[in-house]
């Protein structure tokens, strides 16, 4: 209903790698690039939201941006400990999983180093 809200899309996304099937990969070919335009215009991985950093990251693994997750990796567990929401981090590290599960072996190494690096942030939270 709102184009700039990416809360609803990254939600739908989340959801629809739980499922498999063309119907679904087509469903997240076309939402990704519509929930990462709306992430973006909330200030992206520069945003002071963890919610906004969380999602461009989570959007970029899912997009294969690797060198972007990284860059959102740092930012995102900062702003969780600033909140003292530890759970935001799991909640993320949770999504991020479904995310590696799509990917083979190989290729899903860049997404199980960021969910390493969340499960040492949360750790040592």
């Amino acid at each position: 209903a709102e184009p700039l809200d990416f809360y609803p899309g990254i939600n739908a996304l989340t959801l629809l790698l739980q499922q498999d099937g063309p119907e679904a990969e087509a469903e997240i070919r076309r939402l990704t690039p519509l929930v990462t335009y709306a992430a973006l215009r909330r200030g992206g991985d520069k945003s002071a939201d963890y919610w906004t950093v969380a999602t461009v990251l989570e959007l970029a693994c899912l997009q294969r941006d690797d060198a972007l997750a990284r860059r959102c990796l740092p930012r995102a567990v900062m702003l969780a400990r600033q909140a003292g929401e530890a759970w935001m981090m799991k909640t993320t590290r949770d999504n991020l999983l479904l995310v590696a599960r799509r990917r083979d072996a190989a290729d899903a190494q860049p997404v199980n180093d960021i969910i390493a690096a969340l499960n040492q942030a949360l750790a040592s939270s």
